[in-house]
């Protein structure tokens, strides 16, 4: 459940906040751009997690990660 919890916790960071050329970014592998297109505090928060591998093995062994790679097509 805690991968789950951290994952949810990650997603409501960008609720009402990603715009469409937000998400074209991020699925053309464009990190910075995409961090660039959400608030700064936001920004930072995800970087840090980028930047942390642990918590990045965490987040993706999450079956709501599993199922948004699926989305974005980065898990086929």
């Amino acid at each position: 459940m805690k991968n789950n919890n951290s994952f949810d916790n990650i997603l409501n960071l960008g609720k009402g906040k990603i715009n469409s050329e937000g998400i074209k970014k991020a699925k053309n592998g464009d990190i910075d751009g995409f961090l660039n297109s959400i608030p700064k505090a936001d920004a930072e928060k995800l970087n840090n997690i980028l930047k942390d591998k642990t918590k990045m093995q965490e987040i993706l062994s999450s079956e709501s990660a599993k199922k948004l790679l699926e989305l974005l097509g980065g898990n086929k």
